[in-house]
């Protein structure tokens, strides 16, 4: 059955009749649902003729506006039909799935206010609908940022009703194939607003009946609302089952013997081929196996549904997450590049081979190895090409997910070097293969082999890749790479003066991996200095893939794979960047004007030239400083293909920008968050489950913002209000009472509570790390950008916060007490601590000095207080009281004259971690609390914080 959906704007409309008839012949629609129609019976009977439908219903327009219509042919069994004064219902019954439901069709107000009364309204009338019900029609809402483009965001607070209806009501959004918006003010000249306010939502048990349900939008000449097409019977041909090991067959005492056996017959041939016989043999043992006993007898099925057919009822139906995401990653349609779709899934699996198959062709490449430096000395290749030993082996199988199958259906393939590759849609509802997310499932074999040349290799990529990539290297992170970006796009968007503006290029690599020319790789290892040997095996790893595709669970098996800049400083003493770059993601920075434009376009042009990279302008994009005049930026983006200038924007993940409104910014943190927790329902959650809900996914989803940004304490007080919601539930629609503060849940299970975060405590812990690094690590990029533009001639703890910092740095700022508070300095030589000022004396409160400095005696540094490599006694007791001068005698000093360092007094091995950071911060704010409340620990509370320890102490399951 097919369903047409369409806000009309007036059926009077010269454009809407031809439209309609349109539609009708390319998809022919059993039953129509027209809204805003603006007309009366007696007009909409003509156009029922004219369209060719036998049954209608109008709701008639009141003074021309509104107004409704259901139209449907004979072949649609209509059992009765009610209306209000905004929805037209329908009872539909149908013989092909034996079943019988209800068709809404909405047209919801405009005004907030009406509006939520009519969610009110159609909350009592699905009584009359029983379980199986799909609504649809322009709801003239939202339910987040991410379903409009262009004009202002609207504030977090405003999608509330529309969710809670959503939500309230156990509705599953069947999504859609085609655009992503329904409707578009159409304006040309600026100002284009698109949103997606007309849907189609379903309840779960009508779900289950019309699995293979899909809505298309059709664009539309004749107004500013796409036509909805819903059709219920997509055509499916069967496909080829796959081989799985069922992880349930474990629990089967006599599955180690069928394996065993099956393991130990001897086959002839090279080593490679006797291990694939081996597991190919062991798959047909385990099918034999699996089929004598019956794991999922149909007798066990029956009896598992009618179980859950009761708890159904009782409670309603909840399992609409899973089922919502096999809808959305479900590849049914797709748009070509001439912007036609496909029709069946045969024509989507040749699409996706086409496209691949010339994403992956091969070219011709210049050479682009002159700069390269030879980095890799005979030493450093001696220690790649050492023979391999079975600790490698065992160590890089042993750090694989035990659960993981040596291939991709269990057993191993023709090639040990086949992948299979799974597309993972990167937007809500992907339309083209753009949108999609190539991931690469290789063999177990291969992966071993594969590790342990990375294993090896990780010990050299210091040598050959330069520090503004923090990709990939061991001991540099992500979070350096924000932190730098982030200071440079604050003195960029802050430069209001001078005479030179700068700008920074946002690129985006057109699949950047896939792209890579083998024949330049090999180059760029020759010129870097990589023996013959090494350079061979890693092109035969890379040479000798072939492909497949796993189209909606079915493997497609396809061919093998054939194929000067200025910089800027934002500090006298800082270093010159003229790029950062983060695996695939790229900042290029240099003055804006068209010289430079042009020289860099030269650079990618090049670049692309040799490399087989490709540049999408599309998804690029330029942030100008503020002293760049209007008429330099348009001619700047000319010359770099028309790219889009921009005063905001998002680089790995974090807003490039922070603004005076840390609310606004930062609030798709919490979007995110309530947007997942939406999707949980929590009815068939013990409070063990919601438990590990909130702490396994909610309290980590803001973890890597915290790392870099403080979050404002308001957001941090609307994130712990949902989560604590969500832990006390909900009943019709109403939050159960609270029966304790949240404040109290995040104590730890020893002292009462249970464990959940205190977010603004997790959040300084998480800066703290990045503190850490600072001190710890100065040779990193971000250590010593931070340490030129902020503290030049003293220390992270000692400098002061200028008034135009970043809030990057502001934050970490923030962060600096709590680290100063558990950090000491190691003494090695003595020559970087400072007597006076740094905490480097053990068992002291603060571990500082507690002598009153003699401003006569000029010592400033501890290796003055060395004589030898062992302490001046004399000088210690003349300098120093009696406290202070036996603790600096009794702590050590390095023999081999290493440099003094930081160490953590609260970690085992004397680096921070964000759990002891946690720890400290945690209880910091506690005796501040209790200052304030001017509050003592009482005995009571003291034995109760016994009972709790020893209660959670006992060897049982924490439920």
């Amino acid at each position: 059955m097919r369903v047409q959906v369409w806000n009309c704007q007036s059926v009077g409309s010269p454009l809407t009749i031809p439209q309609l008839r349109e539609v009708n012949n390319l998809f022919s629609p059993s039953m129509v649902f027209l809204s805003e129609t603006k007309n009366r019976t007696k007009y909409m009977e003509k156009v029922k003729n004219i369209l060719r439908f036998d049954e209608m219903v109008v709701v008639e327009a009141m003074n021309k506006a509104g107004g409704m219509a259901l139209l449907w042919k004979d072949e649609v069994k209509i059992l009765e039909v009610l209306t209000t004064a905004f929805t037209i219902e329908a009872h539909v019954e149908d013989a092909e799935v034996n079943s019988d439901w209800w068709f809404i069709g909405i047209y919801a107000s405009c005004d907030n206010q009406i509006r939520k009364q009519q969610w009110q309204v159609i909350e009592r009338l699905k009584r009359l609908w029983g379980e199986r019900w799909l609504i649809a029609g322009d709801f003239n809402d939202i339910v987040s940022n991410e379903e409009k483009w262009g004009g202002s965001s609207r504030l977090e607070s405003s999608f509330q009703d529309f969710k809670q209806f959503i939500n309230g009501n156990h509705l599953l959004d069947i999504g859609f194939v085609g655009h992503p918006w329904t409707w578009s003010n159409n304006w040309e000249q600026g100002g284009d607003i698109k949103q997606r306010l007309d849907r189609g939502l379903c309840s779960y048990p009508w779900s289950q009946v019309y699995e293979k349900i899909h809505c298309t939008h059709i664009a539309s000449y004749a107004s500013d609302h796409s036509i909805l097409l819903f059709d219920t019977m997509m055509n499916i041909g069967r496909r080829k089952k796959r081989f799985y090991f069922d992880k349930r067959w474990l629990k089967r005492d006599d599955i180690g013997e069928v394996v065993r056996s099956a393991w130990e017959n001897e086959f002839n041939g090279s080593r490679m081929f006797q291990v694939v016989m081996k597991i190919k043999n062991c798959r047909v043992a385990l099918l034999k196996w699996r089929n004598n006993f019956q794991a999922n007898s149909q007798k066990d099925i029956e009896q598992i549904k009618n179980q859950l057919s009761v708890v159904q009822q009782l409670q309603g139906s909840t399992s609409m997450g899973s089922m919502g995401r096999r809808r959305r990653n479900r590849l049914n349609k797709l748009q070509r590049e001439d912007g036609t779709w496909t029709e069946s899934e045969e024509a989507v699996s040749t699409e996706v081979a086409k496209y691949y198959r010339k994403l992956l062709h091969s070219s011709d490449v210049g050479d682009l190895t002159e700069g390269i430096p030879h980095t890799i000395s005979d030493e450093l290749n001696g220690n790649l090409m050492k023979p391999v030993l079975e600790e490698e082996i065992k160590y890089v199988i042993f750090s694989m997910n035990p659960d993981k199958a040596a291939g991709v259906d269990g057993h191993l393939l023709k090639s040990v070097n086949h992948t299979v590759i799974t597309l993972i849609p990167k937007v809500l509802n992907p339309t083209s293969l753009k949108h999609f997310r190539p991931v690469s499932l290789c063999t177990t074999m291969y992966k071993v082999i594969a590790k342990i040349l990375a294993n090896r290799l990780k010990c050299v990529l210091h040598s050959c890749i330069c520090k503004n990539q923090s990709a990939f290297i061991p001991g540099r992170r992500i979070l350096d790479s924000i932190m730098v970006s982030h200071e440079y796009l604050h003195y960029l968007n802050n430069k209001r003066h001078g005479k030179d503006g700068f700008m920074a290029v946002k690129l985006d690599m057109s699949k950047a991996y896939d792209r890579v020319e083998w024949s330049f790789l090999e180059a760029i290892m020759q010129k870097m200095g990589f023996h013959h040997k090494w350079r061979t095996w890693i092109m035969e790893c890379v040479r000798s893939v072939s492909y497949s595709f796993n189209i909606n669970g079915e493997v497609k098996e396809y061919a093998a794979e054939t194929r000067k800049i200025s910089g800027m400083k934002i500090s006298r003493h800082g270093p010159c960047i003229t790029h950062l770059f983060f695996a695939d993601n790229s900042l290029i920075f240099c003055k804006a004007n068209k010289d430079q434009a042009t020289e860099l376009m030269r650079v990618l042009q090049v670049y692309a030239l040799g490399s087989g990279q490709l540049i999408n302008l599309d998804k690029s994009s330029i942030l100008f400083s503020k002293n760049v005049s209007p008429h330099v930026k348009h001619e700047i983006c000319q010359v770099m293909g028309n790219m889009q200038s921009v005063t905001q924007g998002k680089y790995l993940g974090l807003p490039m920008v922070v603004a005076r409104s840390k609310q606004q910014i930062f609030g798709f943190v919490k979007s995110n968050i309530k947007q997942r927790m939406s999707k949980w329902n929590n009815r068939f959650l013990s409070s063990a489950g919601k438990e590990v809900m909130l702490k396994s996914v909610a309290l980590t989803m803001p973890t890597y913002t915290m790392s870099c940004f403080k979050l404002p304490s308001r957001l941090c007080k609307d994130l712990s209000s949902l989560m604590s919601n969500y832990w006390w539930g909900e009943a019709n629609g109403k939050n159960k009472i609270h029966w304790c503060s949240w404040r109290k849940l995040t104590q730890s299970k020893n002292m009462g509570g249970l464990g959940f975060k205190d977010l603004m405590a997790f959040n300084a812990a998480l800066l703290g790390k990045q503190v850490w690094r600072l001190i710890t690590v100065p040779n990193l990029l971000v250590s010593q950008v931070m340490k030129a533009k902020y503290f030049p001639s003293t220390s992270t703890f000692r400098c002061k916060v200028p008034n135009n910092a970043f809030w990057l740095w502001r934050s970490l700022m923030g962060a600096r007490e709590l680290v100063n508070l558990g950090t000491r300095r190691k003494i090695g030589n003595g020559m970087n601590t400072n007597i006076w000022e740094d905490s480097w004396i053990p068992g002291n409160l603060n571990g500082r000095v507690t002598t009153t400095r003699d401003m006569d005696n000029g010592l400033h540094k501890v290796h003055e207080l060395i004589c030898h490599k062992t302490w001046n006694t004399n000088l210690v007791f003349k300098i120093f009281n009696p406290q202070d001068a036996e603790r600096i005698l009794a702590t050590p000093i390095s023999l081999a004259g290493k440099e003094d360092r930081h160490f953590w007094i609260y970690g085992t091995d004397g680096n921070y971690s964000v759990s002891s950071g946690y720890k400290l911060q945690v209880g910091h704010e506690e005796r501040k609390h209790n200052r304030i409340k001017k509050e003592t620990s009482t005995s009571w509370e003291d034995q109760t914080q016994r009972l709790w320890k020893d209660l959670w102490e006992l060897k049982v399951k924490h439920k």
